[in-house]
């Protein structure tokens, strides 16, 4: 309805706007219709056909130099409307210079794209159209949506265009495509199954549509099947030859020339049959004198280059056979042998006689038929075979850690080694005890059983060995167990000091502190395979010695220690406090020396001869501390004595002296 009204609205408009500029012989310009091939490059060029004013009723339209373009989605053999919903249009002087292309599946996804001219076009212009398909749809064959041009836009509908000639029409036409067909032999005799797509062409049985304008687009009705021979000839018949020469049958086109089939002639098939090329093409009739021939083959038709059918292969798919006799290992013992037949063609395989060895099994079917896959029959057979078994003991824990089986044919070298799992072991903390795995020997009738025995290997800690804790016992096997805590080296030692210090009575140093140390050492055994202590060997010193010896206190000139040594300490452990002593230093007292009076002194005053002598006190040396602490030395203390002694005497000696001159004095005053 809405497009019956949109053809009244054009008459009208066309009635009373269109008609009279037909008088303007010198404006009226009119188009033509054509079509172009798609190239092998995916392009179709089209030159703008510009005919003269021409005569007729309405021979032609105004036109100002602008283009109008414009297509649609749509199925094959739909005309391309101005007005409808889904078109896409542009104009050359307006316009974006493109619009998409579209084949014709009702799809509004663009297979590519239409180059337009641009600008006001004059008349008799040589500009072209370009259609350009994307490079995903280069190989396209079937319908594609044909572009209109128009020489005025001023008509809503596009009707009076196509009245007055003012309207074209472009057809890309394209080509049958061939590909190449893999199909199965599926008897004696049977049709190819072909790989083509139809292509495109124009029903010119008649003239265009009066109200659109356009020649119907479909898909060509009709190709011709061939046969190409290896120098491009398109021929009949070929011969079918497999893989090593042999003439095993034949291809043919049908009469009708719609099909190839083939038939084997009975020779035995030894290998797989060679392809051959085949390609279809287009039957185009043309019964309309306006057009002319819709041949590829006509330059006038392949503006945007060369438009040729595709020469494909046919590869024909085969059964294929294998048979095999091998041993157990999988070592050919006979040739193999391959047959071919066509598919569901049966086929039969037998066992051999193989000396030295017996049938055992089968693997695949020994009767059959041929499929579309590759398939294998597989005969297997055995040897008289030894059994070796080497066996890995743990002789701490008893444990069987693993066991090697072997099987070998009788007489063959046993090439087996034991050092690669003994290697392994001892990178876990093992140590080997014996092996009695023969280093040359070959598999005999009789089971050959042999050991390999290992231990738990241990390590030493203590100080001059200590290790890192948390780290493997077993660097090359880092999963294995760690060393424990306690075994590096500062837990492994304990020392216990004894310090002596010397000082002065006021505090100050009286000589260097005198220190002495006793060192414990532990010692433990590590299991390496488990990480265990297997045995603690406790805290001990060197020479076992756990004293301090006495310490005599150093010797210092004019003073006297509170302690004259520091008596020993016995019985250290790892758990003693340090000893920590202080010896302290006293000053010696230093007695006064009296002043014996003479005869001359005899008429002195008493009170002044005691003083005298009070004033004439020997004078006590000043106490230098010593710069360096000395040890006693032998006779020291015996001198000390003396020397106590010999002060004493002095003070008693003074003492009697005053006492002497009080009384002389006595004496004198009386």
């Amino acid at each position: 309805m809405k497009k019956f009204f949109a053809i009244i609205l054009s008459f009208v408009f066309g009635m009373f706007f269109l008609v009279p500029n037909h008088s303007l012989a010198d404006t009226v310009q009119r188009l033509g219709n054509s079509y172009q091939y798609v190239s092998d490059d995916g392009v179709a060029k089209f030159n703008i056909p510009w005919r003269g004013k021409g005569t007729g009723a309405l021979p032609g339209i105004s036109y100002d130099g602008n283009l109008t373009f414009w297509t649609e989605p749509g199925t094959a053999g739909t005309a391309v409307l101005y007005g409808q919903s889904d078109t896409v249009k542009t104009t050359s002087v307006n316009g974006s210079g493109e619009i998409p292309a579209y084949a014709a599946n009702n799809s509004s996804t663009p297979i590519g794209t239409w180059i337009l001219p641009t600008g006001n076009v004059p008349e008799n212009s040589t500009q072209q159209i370009e259609l350009i398909l994307n490079s995903a749809n280069k190989n396209f064959a079937g319908v594609i949506r044909p572009l209109k041009v128009s020489l005025s836009a001023t008509d809503p509908a596009g009707l009076w265009t196509y009245w007055n000639s003012g309207s074209s029409t472009f057809y890309p036409l394209t080509l049958t495509s061939t590909s190449d067909s893999n199909f199965p032999i599926t008897g004696n005799s049977g049709e190819v199954v072909l790989n083509d797509v139809k292509g495109s062409y124009l029903n010119t049985s008649s003239q265009p549509s009066s109200s659109t304008g356009e020649t119907t687009m479909n898909t060509v009705e009709e190709t011709a099947v061939s046969l190409v021979n290896s120098t491009g000839e398109d021929v009949e018949s070929l011969a079918m030859i497999d893989a090593n020469g042999n003439d095993v049958g034949t291809w043919k086109v049908s009469e009708d020339k719609s099909k190839i089939t083939w038939e084997l002639n009975g020779n035995t098939i030894t290998g797989p049959i060679e392809s051959v090329k085949y390609t279809v093409r287009d039957v185009r009739t043309n019964s309309w004198s306006g057009w002319w021939s819709q041949l590829p083959s006509d330059s006038n038709n392949v503006l945007g280059g060369a438009a040729t059918y595709d020469i494909a292969n046919l590869n024909p798919q085969i059964g294929k056979l294998t048979t095999k006799y091998v041993d157990e290992n999988g070592m050919t013992l006979s040739s193999e042998s391959n047959s071919y037949g066509y598919i569901g063609q049966s086929y039969e395989t037998n066992e051999k006689s193989i000396s030295g060895y017996s049938f055992k099994k089968i693997e695949g079917s020994s009767n059959g038929t041929y499929s579309d896959e590759n398939q294998t029959v597989t005969y297997i057979y055995a040897r008289n075979q030894g059994n070796v078994n080497v066996k890995y003991v743990d002789d701490t824990t008893g444990k069987i850690l693993s066991v090697k089986n072997m099987i070998g044919n009788v007489g063959d070298e046993l090439t087996y080694t034991t050092a690669d799992t003994i290697a392994n072991y001892i990178g876990q903390g093992y140590k080997l005890v014996s092996d009695n795995f023969p280093a040359n020997d070959n598999y005999t009738e009789d089971n050959q059983n042999y050991e390999v025995h290992l231990v738990h290997d241990t390590v030493t800690v203590n100080p001059e060995n200590p290790q890192v804790p948390g780290t493997a016992i077993n660097p090359n096997n880092p999963n294995g167990p760690k060393w424990l805590t306690g075994t590096d080296k500062s837990s492994l030692t304990k020392l216990v000091n004894e310090i002596i210090h010397y000082k002065y009575a006021d505090g100050t140093k009286a000589a260097s502190d005198m220190t002495d140390s006793v060192t414990f050492n532990h010692e433990i055994v590590i299991d390496k395979v488990t990480g265990k202590i297997v045995k603690d060997n406790g805290w001990r010193t060197i020479n076992d010695d756990t004293t301090f010896d006495a310490k005599v206190s150093p010797t210092i000139e004019g003073y006297t220690p509170d302690q004259a040594q520091i008596d020993e300490v016995k019985g250290l452990t790892p758990d003693s406090a340090d000893v920590v002593k202080t010896v302290t230093y006293t000053k010696d007292i230093v007695p006064v020396v009296p002043i014996v009076p003479t005869n001359n002194d005899k008429n002195s005053d008493s009170t002044a001869l005691v003083n005298n002598v009070v004033a004439k006190k020997t004078v006590v040396p000043t106490a230098v501390p010593p710069t360096k602490a000395s040890l006693p030395q032998t006779g020291n203390e015996q001198n000390t004595r003396n020397s106590i002694i010999g002060a004493i005497l002095v003070v008693l000696a003074a003492v009697g002296t005053l006492f002497g001159i009080g009384k002389r004095n006595k004496k004198q005053s009386k």
